[in-house]
């Protein structure tokens, strides 16, 4: 693959191969204001859920940002993680954004986000 350029379109196209060998560090972590799983008159329990960015240090910068939440065992990622990546194929054929989104959550599998969110969590709001 290229060396991976900024497109015109806002995306920077690369492969899930020199996606993988692209370091991503922690940005920022916040809580969200009103937690969709939030307390409503006794019924639910309580949610803490907020975001994280995470970005490369590579030219051009990739950002990678998606909600979480925190489940009996610990946080979890919730719906699809939002970037300006867009993966391409073999030919450099665009994958589409659905299955980019699904390769990024195969990606962020690979990382340790929790910990690290979890550390800005903890030192920004306690």
């Amino acid at each position: 693959m290229n060396r991976p350029g900024l497109c015109a379109d806002g995306y920077v196209r690369l492969d899930f191969a020199t996606l993988l060998g692209i370091p991503l560090h922690h940005l920022v972590s916040g809580l969200d204001d009103d937690p969709a799983g939030s307390l409503r008159c006794g019924s639910r329990l309580a949610t803490i859920s907020g975001y994280t960015e995470w970005i490369s240090k590579s030219h051009p910068i990739l950002t990678i940002g998606w909600d979480w939440f925190i489940a009996s065992c610990g946080y979890q990622l919730t719906g699809k993680p939002r970037s300006n990546i867009m993966l391409i194929d073999s030919n450099a054929n665009d994958l589409g954004p659905v299955r980019t989104e699904d390769l990024l959550i195969e990606r962020l599998a690979h990382m340790q986000w929790q910990e690290a969110t979890s550390r800005f969590i903890t030192s920004r709001y306690i």
